[in-house]
Formats: structure tokens, sequence, C-alpha cells
């Protein structure tokens, strides 16, 4: 007999006597709420798994044989998780709001070890399950407002989600508040017209605002002495890209593409801020 084979006969009788278990000591069990807290509740919700629930507040004799079956969805489903359903009904107290007794205790404990897990954690499981945490794309270590914590986050979440084609729009629009909050900052309301077009109401396109912090970038050389047409440039390509994803039809992005200026756009983000945080 094949050992996958073995393991499975083992994993369904532990599952058998853990249902009659149930059956017997956890008659009461909750479970919307012990699926709900193991993510499973959708399985429970089934058709085929009704009778879980329906049994139970009858008083059906199927009821062990349809926790058992639930059972083994769940296990068949994710082994990991199936584990941390079973510690999370061994658990519970008993309807009475009574510790279980030490026989049961210990029927539940030899059934548990069938899984061969005898010294399961559930916060260990759990932590197992939970997905792994995605590299931030932009990683800053000071904001200047709500607005850019926001707009850093939502990039990082359509980074992480692998949805490529709003990323570049996002990134162009981080890049120009920064533009117009450093123009705004320096020059104030002395010299609107570097940042805002009074006769529009509107701030200047991308194009203009870089076009005006180029030619005034001396001004800044007292905090930011490498600030040069470079970065200029630099900051122009993130801002055609992102005019070439919203009015593009043809656009062929891919999360990977753009993952690989991710150096490159942590950098201007991260100098424009700098230049933003000393004025």
């Amino acid at each position: 007999m094949a050992e996958i084979n073995k393991r499975q006969i083992v994993r369904n009788a532990a599952i058998a006597k853990f249902a009659r278990l149930v059956v017997k000591h956890l008659y009461s069990t909750d479970w919307t709420l012990v699926a709900e807290m193991c993510g499973v509740l959708d399985l429970l919700n089934q058709p085929e798994h009704e009778r879980v629930r329906r049994a139970q507040y009858f008083g059906d004799d199927d009821y062990p044989d349809a926790v058992s079956h639930f059972l083994k969805t769940v296990f068949d489903s994710d082994e990991q998780v199936g584990l941390l359903l079973v510690h999370t009904i061994a658990q519970q107290e008993t309807s009475d709001d009574e510790e279980l007794s030490q026989q049961a205790k210990g029927e539940f404990e030899q059934a548990l070890s069938m899984f061969g897990e005898q010294d399961t954690d559930i916060t260990s499981i759990l932590q197992s399950l939970q997905p792994p945490v995605a590299e931030e794309f932009i990683k800053v270590t000071w904001i200047p407002d709500d607005f850019y914590e926001k707009l850093i986050n939502e990039i990082n979440q359509l980074h992480g989600a692998g949805l490529p084609f709003s990323l570049p729009i996002l990134i162009r629009k981080l890049l120009e508040n920064l533009i117009i909050d450093i123009l705004r900052k320096r020059y104030g309301r002395q010299q609107v017209s570097l940042y805002y077009d009074t006769s529009r109401r509107r701030f200047h396109d991308f194009s203009i605002l870089l076009q005006n912090l180029d030619s005034h970038k001396a001004d800044f050389h007292y905090i930011a002495p490498n600030l040069d047409s470079s970065i200029i440039r630099s900051t122009n390509q993130y801002r055609e890209t992102g005019n070439s994803a919203a009015h593009s039809i043809d656009v062929n992005l891919t999360v990977e593409q753009i993952s690989q200026d991710k150096h490159n756009i942590n950098y201007l983000v991260q100098y424009l801020l700098r230049i933003l945080q000393r004025l």
C-alpha cells in the first residue's frame, strides 16, 4: 500500500474519532463561529455541508457523519487549516461554561495525536497560515501628510496585487504632487505662477512644473547640491510613462517591468521628500 494512502487512512480514522468525540462532549459546538474563526465558513455554507448545523439542531442520528464529512473537506482543502479547526474545536468549553472533564480532555488529546501533531499550538498554525508580507515597492521614512501616506500605500497595494496598469499613473501623481509642494513651499504666493495657473485656476501641467523646477534648480542647491537636469529628466521619464498608461490602449505593462525601476523610483521619491522636508 502506498505511503500516501496509509496516511490518508490514518487521517480519516482520526477525523471519524474526533467527530464522535465532538458529538459526545461538545455537541453544542457553534459551527458558524469556529468555521469563521478558521476561515472555512464558505465551505460550511456549501449545500453538501448543510447537515452539520441542521442535524445538530434537530438531534438527528447523522450528526457525527455530517461533522466527519465537513472535517474531511477542510483537510482535503488545506491540512494546516484542518489542524487549526480541530484544535480550535477541542479547546472549546462545554455548553455549561465548564471545562471539559479530565477524561474528555484525555480522549481529545488521544484523537489529536492521531493527526501526527501532538504538540500543535494554534498560534503557531495561525502564523504559518499568514500570507507572506509583500515587500513595499516604495519605502520612505518621512511623509508630510495623510495624502502622501494614502497615495504611497495605494501604490504599494497595487504592486503587491500585481496590477500594473494603474501603477505608473499613481507614481506619476506622486512625483507631480511632490514637485508642486516643493515649488509652493519654496516660493509661496510671491511667485505663484511657477506652479499655479491663476487664469485657469489649476496647477500647471507636470511638464511645465518640471521646466520651472529645472530653471530654478540653483535656488535649491543649499539643501540639494546635486539637484541637476539629470534628476529632472529622470522624473520626466515617469511622467511620460504615467501619461502612456493613462491614455494609450496599447500599453503592455507588467509588474516585472515596473519593478526593474524600483530603485530609481525610490531614489527620486526619497530625494524629493528630503527637499520638501528641509525647505
